[in-house]
């Protein structure tokens, strides 16, 4: 049996970390959740009197991540979307033209050079 490392040990830390991160993931949105749902049903003070400093800290850094994330989305989405509209609008205009290159003879295409 040779000697060599076939990668082991590096692809079960890779999914030991993918892990980690799905469960991260899960507990940061169950965190964003709970304290929305407490802003929901109590007013600042109480609020302010039941969540640590550190944990608003946390939400407030959150909710402006989520808020750039947000924003990044529908800008992605509205370029996806302009990009669309743009590929349509090449597509009516290849039409057009293929329709109306489609009336011309083959000396008047030749005359045109098209």
């Amino acid at each position: 049996m040779p000697c060599r490392d076939d990668g082991l040990i590096e692809a079960a830390a890779a999914r030991h970390a993918e892990e980690q991160k799905e469960r991260l993931d899960l507990v940061t949105r169950l965190l964003c959740e709970l304290c929305t749902s407490l802003d929901d049903v109590v007013d600042r003070d109480v609020r302010d009197a039941l969540v640590s400093p550190e944990l608003d800290q946390w939400l407030t850094r959150h909710k402006a991540e989520d808020a750039e994330r947000r924003r990044k989305e529908e800008e992605a989405r509205l370029e996806a979307e302009r990009q669309e509209q743009e590929r349509q609008e090449q597509l009516r205009i290849q039409t057009i033209r293929d329709g109306a290159l489609q009336k011309l003879t083959e000396e008047e295409r030749r005359v045109l050079g098209v």
